[in-house]
């Protein structure tokens, strides 16, 4: 008997601390996803920073996500430095035609769920939200189970790169609670609206400590509390 097409795919690459140290920022994916129209060869050119606005580091952190999140792909046969983006159906469908502007917290769910989707290029994130199982965690709790997971591979990857990894991911979803600017507003990552992972008090000078709601048993039983009303009620999760 033939097997399927899907169990062919590979589940995640297990590659890390491709974003530069950088979480999806407001405004990030549609500049990028946009930019691409009109130029396939953007994140490659020189002008790029002037281009897309932002610095050297910040054009491989764009570029890393809008791959990462499956709105644009790349020909991976061709030179990293030669290689052009094109749109994906998927990225069309959003960007275009559905939310251009990510107005929607659904929008949001369904960019979640498209990171992990197989092939999954964000190694530390298929693993928190389909392998860790700690609920109250620290990061360094997070950091340890990446590092077993880690170590099950061929690859040797530095602890370092794991740890930017861990404190990209805390970023990128918990709400920062310290007063803001506007210009710090701009610069927040829109995926702390899911709630997904939640500070525990107050951090003083002990190890802050992280809720994750995604492994907690009344995370179902929740989605009818206020705090979910505006969210789905279909947990976008791959195993």
């Amino acid at each position: 008997m033939s097997q399927s097409k899907s169990s062919d795919i590979t589940p995640v690459n297990l590659t890390f601390a491709r974003h530069e140290t950088f979480h999806p920022r407001y405004g990030w994916l549609k500049k990028g996803f946009d930019q691409v129209k009109n130029n396939e060869a953007i994140f490659v050119q020189p002008d790029a920073p002037v281009e897309l606005g932002v610095g050297k580091n910040m054009v491989r952190s764009l570029r890393y996500w809008c791959r990462a999140f499956k709105l644009l792909e790349e020909d991976d046969k061709a030179s990293s430095r030669s290689r052009t983006a094109t749109q994906t159906g998927f990225g069309q469908k959003l960007l275009t035609e559905w939310d251009a502007f990510l107005e929607n917290p659904a929008s949001l769910w369904l960019l979640h769920w498209y990171l992990l989707k197989p092939t999954c290029d964000a190694a530390t994130w298929y693993y928190t939200f389909n392998h860790f199982r700690g609920i109250e965690f620290t990061d360094a709790d997070l950091l340890e189970g990446l590092q077993s997971y880690q170590a099950q591979s061929e690859k040797t990857v530095a602890k370092n790169s794991l740890k930017k990894d861990v404190n990209c991911l805390l970023r990128m979803y918990v709400e920062q609670t310290a007063k803001k600017t506007p210009l710090e507003d701009s610069i927040d990552s829109p995926f702390t609206e899911l709630g997904l992972i939640q500070r525990v008090g107050e951090s003083n000078l002990q190890r802050q400590r992280y809720f994750l709601i995604y492994q907690s048993p009344q995370f179902r039983r929740a989605r009818d509390r206020q705090w979910l009303k505006a969210q789905p009620p279909a947990v976008f999760r791959l195993k």
